[in-house]
């Protein structure tokens, strides 16, 4: 089972509580990509939960912060490209230039 960011749409926050929350996701999700990618903390058994939580994280803040949707894109390729996951890192590099040209297309 894959995770997949809930976010309600309904409820509004503040801008300055959605840069707070976009801010510290960033900041935790980027300290767990240099520890999986320098694989002295979490064991090779533990990687694929925390690349499935990483990705997670990347697709909340995808949802919290869409203009930067690429971005976050790009650092999810190059969380596996970092554990040489390449297969999965040229898909998700392919499928974020895809998406961005699209974008650029409808402007």
């Amino acid at each position: 089972a894959e995770f997949r960011p809930v976010i309600r749409k309904k409820s509004k926050v503040s801008k300055e509580v959605n840069k707070d929350l976009i801010n510290k996701l960033t900041a935790y999700t980027g300290f767990l990509q240099k520890v999986i990618g320098e694989g002295v903390v979490i064991p090779d058994s533990k990687q694929d939960k925390y690349l499935k939580y990483i990705s997670f994280n990347f697709d909340t803040l995808k949802e919290l912060d869409p203009n930067k949707s690429f971005e976050y894109m790009y650092y999810k390729g190059e969380t596996h490209f970092k554990v040489q996951q390449f297969d999965k890192a040229i898909l998700i590099y392919l499928r974020s230039l895809s998406k961005n040209i699209s974008q650029n297309k409808k402007k």
